[in-house]
């Protein structure tokens, strides 16, 4: 599971507990101006996900960084799907980042705020 904050103009991603080593990574942040859509409902990115490095379980957990070639994206999730928040992006290291969060509603509207805001030029509101 992870914690997704907004701070200026940067998507702050922490990853909790255990997942910091599933993941092999304990913090991500990424340009809020590279966000190109976020979402909690819908499938998940399928392609052929190549794992470097992570952790996969098949039906269990996706874990760490995944490159299907040309894209690559920051997954952390286990068997429970309805947790799951997908926020696209362009122009970053990652092109999806797909992870579980305690209250993906709340978490895709603050992010969605906070693109309205940085959209407007107004960033100086606190999440």
């Amino acid at each position: 599971m992870v914690e997704i904050s907004v701070d200026g103009g940067t998507i702050k991603v922490d990853v909790l507990g255990w997942s910091k080593i599933w993941c092999l990574k304990s913090r991500l942040a990424a340009p809020l101006r590279c966000v190109r859509g976020v979402r909690a409902d819908g499938p998940l990115p399928r392609r052929f996900w190549i794992r470097l490095p992570g952790t996969q379980i098949p039906g269990v957990i996706k874990a760490g960084s995944y490159c299907n070639g040309s894209q690559w994206s920051f997954w952390d999730v286990r068997r429970r799907r309805d947790d799951v928040v997908v926020i696209e992006l362009q122009g970053w290291k990652y092109d999806y980042l797909v992870v579980e969060v305690k209250n993906p509603a709340a978490t895709v509207a603050v992010i969605r705020n906070a693109l309205s805001l940085h959209s407007s030029g107004n960033l100086s509101r606190s999440f």
